[in-house]
């Protein structure tokens, strides 16, 4: 099936680059240019600059900016520029800009959407219907049990290693969805709870079409918080965004023999969901990803007029969250939970706050002191068999 696609807030989806350094790139007027590290030491060397330019950045590389170094040193000429541009996004506030989160991008440098980005929402949102569509009884078993006994050995241990909460944190939620969806077999002889017994191997979905190169836009954003005074924190995280009104396209498929495989050894399976029900999410993967959605909007709509006096600029609809900068209830299954263990999962694993609703920030993308959108969000507004 073909799916057209619209950014109905910036959105951002990082890659394996981590963050742009301030010898990556430079801003010129109201672009970020992001450089060539190879074309730009060939270009020193050719000006015989690449020992000075080396010997400035050891010098402090916190106060290093490239543009202005290659502005004192008379190498910002537009043609030196364009031949060691690897690409170029529009910036509307440079104050403060150390580090950048780039967007992913293929090796032409033009931004795309990852189908593997796409499949990871839809497999949250299918596990989050099958989930509230359990029975109470059910939920508290397959779900809140499991993740208090989790937190509570994680208490006991009393490991105050970083890398022990981090890992905690990573998979906290994962352990119930392999679950949920590897238990199952292909065949007689194939056994359970593996990656190829995996149920989502049947939906596939492709990457999109590039965008162009240049579109996308470096965005400030900042933390806000419930119950704070000093709204929003005072550092920055700049991030490259497509920006809200751009379509893109993707093409997503079930593989039915594949399913038939599944449906063949498993349709009796019932341990937690009906397998006709499963199914049926399985075989409507977006359809789930509105439902949660949709069902997070509401409690981010109350959220946000009692945290901010003002409404959530996102309206319900036939939209899903995508990418970075959604919170904790938008990225997993955690909305299911009750709210003292998700305050308890959140004093735990992230930051005590007492009592505060978890969670209890918010990552906006600023255009006023105080106030900004909230990336991430992306509306279907074409389906083609």
């Amino acid at each position: 099936m073909h799916m057209t696609l619209e950014t109905l807030s910036p959105l951002h989806i990082g890659g394996g680059a981590g963050v742009l350094k301030s010898f990556e790139f430079l801003v010129q007027k109201d672009r970020m240019i992001a450089v060539s590290e190879d074309r730009l030491v060939r270009a020193l060397a050719a000006e015989n600059l690449l020992e000075d330019y080396i010997a400035t950045i050891d010098k402090g590389l916190q106060r290093f900016r490239l543009g202005d170094y290659l502005r004192n040193r008379g190498f910002d000429q537009p043609n030196l520029l364009s031949n060691i541009t690897r690409y170029s996004c529009r910036i509307a506030d440079v104050n403060g800009v150390q580090d950048i989160r780039p967007f992913i991008r293929d090796a032409f440098q033009r931004p795309f959407i990852p189908g593997t980005a796409i499949k990871g929402v839809l497999r949250t949102a299918i596990f989050y219907c099958a989930i509230k569509r359990m029975s109470e009884d059910r939920k508290k078993r397959f779900l809140d049990d499991p993740i208090r006994r989790s937190l509570e050995n994680f208490k006991q241990k009393n490991d105050t290693r970083r890398g022990t909460k981090e890992w905690t944190k990573k998979n906290l939620f994962s352990r119930q969805e392999n679950e949920f969806f590897q238990n199952f077999k292909t065949s007689k002889d194939t056994k359970k709870s593996d990656p190829k017994t995996d149920l989502l191997r049947v939906l596939r979905v492709s990457d999109s079409k590039p965008l162009e190169r240049d579109c996308a836009e470096v965005r400030q954003a900042k933390i806000f918080r419930i119950q704070a005074s000093d709204n929003p924190k005072g550092f920055s995280i700049p991030v490259e965004c497509i920006p809200a009104g751009i379509t893109f396209h993707i093409d997503w498929s079930i593989d039915m023999d594949l399913l038939a495989r599944f449906r063949e050894q498993n349709h009796t399976k019932n341990d937690w969901i009906p397998w006709a029900s499963l199914e049926d999410l399985v075989t409507h993967p977006f359809a789930c990803a509105v439902e949660m959605a949709n069902d997070v909007l509401k409690h981010e709509s109350d959220f946000f007029l009692e945290a901010f006096g003002e409404p959530y600029p996102i309206d319900p609809g036939e939209n899903f969250h995508l990418g970075w900068g959604g919170s904790l209830l938008l990225s997993s299954v955690s909305f299911l939970l009750p709210a003292e263990l998700r305050i308890e999962m959140r004093n735990l694993l992230f930051t005590d706050r007492g009592d505060a609703p978890a969670p209890k920030s918010r990552k906006r993308l600023v255009d006023q002191p105080n106030s900004g959108t909230v990336p991430g969000w992306v509306k279907i507004i074409a389906k083609e068999d």
